[in-house]
């Protein structure tokens, strides 16, 4: 089971539940669909090209740790520390827990994470194994005026964001898959050959 996006809710309820075993790239990021499935597809051509970021200015966020958890403070309630969103103006793709007030000086390390990542999803997708994707449709509020103070109108995304009339376009090299659409998450799957 691999979230492939929108928010990081899907990664959350994994570990909740003991699910998540790995790491995959859509884990902790707000990600279109449309994009989820353009990144696999172009083999993550350019994702985190440092001309096509851009850097916000520092927020009060949730950050993750060197083990991609959500830090918490003793008493296991959530630590609200100083993070920089970054978008992605090509993929419109938010980070949001990822870099710290550094900021560009973060994009080494998290190019490394990520590339890591994306090997572990492209290496499943080319040895034909059993896939389910799991995805969301729920974007926080917050997350709105954080794409608008980059030029970035968010509801014109989602509202044309509509995976039923994606899918048939998604043309990795997969026989077929089947959709199954179940409220929260909703998932689709990619069956071996």
């Amino acid at each position: 089971m691999i979230p492939i996006g929108r928010t990081c809710n899907i990664a959350c309820t994994l570990r909740k539940y003991h699910i998540r075993q790995q790491a995959y790239p859509f884990d902790w990021t707000v990600v279109p669909i449309s994009t989820a499935l353009e990144l696999i597809e172009n083999r993550f051509k350019d994702f985190l090209s440092v001309e096509n970021l851009i850097f916000l200015p520092p927020i009060k966020g949730r950050h993750l740790n060197e083990k991609n958890e959500l830090v918490t403070n003793n008493d296991g309630s959530i630590l609200w520390t100083s993070i920089m969103p970054v978008i992605c103006k090509k993929y419109n793709m938010l980070f949001c827990h990822d870099f710290s007030e550094k900021g560009v000086d973060d994009l080494p390390i998290i190019k490394e994470k990520y590339s890591r990542r994306i090997s572990r999803l492209l290496k499943k997708i080319d040895k034909g194994e059993d896939i389910v994707f799991l995805y969301d449709t729920y974007i926080y509020k917050e997350q709105y005026p954080i794409y608008k103070s980059a030029g970035i109108d968010l509801k014109n995304i989602l509202s044309t964001n509509n995976f039923l009339n994606m899918k048939n376009n998604f043309n990795i090299p997969i026989e077929n898959y089947v959709s199954y659409l179940s409220g929260l998450p909703s998932i689709f799957t990619i069956p071996s050959k």
